[in-house]
């Protein structure tokens, strides 16, 4: 299997059961790879919502079992605003947490 030494999702956690994709991730990085989340945690969609949700504590540590390194910068939470333009009349503003992390 090839595996990757970075590896980025953007806003994948109500699309996919947290636990199970950040264990998937695990097994495609390779040691010593990067790893790059953000999100804004926003499990709330409909009756196909995620069962299980995590949240910015939840998924470092989750990281942290399955063998990564969160980097200085993201061991905390942040609330990074994020603007998506749906159109030209409406504009989606939320906020993101960031992880960057490493395989060991």
């Amino acid at each position: 299997m090839e595996k990757f030494d970075l590896i980025v999702g953007l806003n994948l956690f109500e699309l996919i059961e947290p636990k199970h994709l950040l264990k998937l991730l695990s097994t495609q990085i390779q040691k010593n790879g990067t790893l790059v989340l953000s999100d804004p945690y926003d499990y709330e969609r409909d009756v196909k919502s995620i069962k299980e949700p995590l949240y910015p504590d939840d998924v470092r540590k989750e990281l942290t079992n399955l063998g990564f390194l969160i980097s200085e910068k993201t061991k905390k939470p942040s609330n990074i605003q994020w603007s998506l333009n749906l159109h030209e009349r409406a504009i989606l503003q939320y906020l993101v947490d960031l992880i960057v992390a490493k395989k060991f």
